[in-house]
């Protein structure tokens, strides 16, 4: 059993899960102390996915993971890198964003939509119409999308837009925060270059 300095469970968490759950206790070894990043090298016979390592839903995590990665240019990216955009409101904003639609569908709302949205949020964005959108989006709600939000639409459905790969999930988020700039809400074709 793990603990780190800062007092969280960083190993055995199945074990005593599973203890609690059948009421059964058992002798094990207990280390105090340990640093908060040595989680990330325990028990790698299962990988440990971003939303294990840093304690958040896969639903910010891993828009989270996808900004570290884009900012740092490593596609696996440390939990310390994530640390800053943490420190600096992303997840917490990406959280907002899960909790106002939590309802998911393919494309709007994966990783790079979710992270166009926070990323417009926190640069100043009006928050209300990033929101609106964004749910009107992941809802198929036609009636309150934006020029902007039909044309992406239009978009997917002839897939012209695809998150296949780096440079498609590079185009996701670009559309995405033209999709979300209030001030873009009337046009009527996206392109990116």
């Amino acid at each position: 059993i793990g603990i780190d300095s800062d007092g969280h469970l960083r190993d055995a968490h199945h074990r005593l899960t599973a203890s609690v759950e059948f009421g059964v206790s058992f002798p094990s070894l207990i280390v105090w102390g340990l640093s908060p990043s040595t989680y990330q090298v325990v028990d790698r016979g299962l990988i440990r996915s971003y939303s294990d390592i840093l304690g958040l839903p896969p639903q910010v995590s891993e828009p989270l993971r996808l900004a570290t990665s884009i900012a740092t240019s490593n596609n696996r990216p440390s939990s310390a890198d994530c640390q800053l955009y943490i420190d600096i409101g992303l997840a917490s904003t990406l959280e907002a964003i899960v909790k106002f639609c939590p309802t998911a569908r393919k494309i709007v709302s994966s990783s790079p939509i979710k992270l166009a949205a926070a990323i417009t949020i926190m640069t100043g964005g009006d928050a209300d119409y990033v929101l609106e959108q964004y749910r009107a989006l992941v809802l198929s709600d036609y009636d309150k999308m934006s020029q902007a939000s039909k044309s992406f639409t239009r978009q997917i459905a002839s897939n012209t837009v695809t998150a296949q790969n780096g440079n498609g999930t590079r185009d996701l988020l670009a559309r995405g925060i033209i999709v979300f700039d209030k001030d873009r809400k009337d046009i009527t074709k996206i392109q990116v270059s």
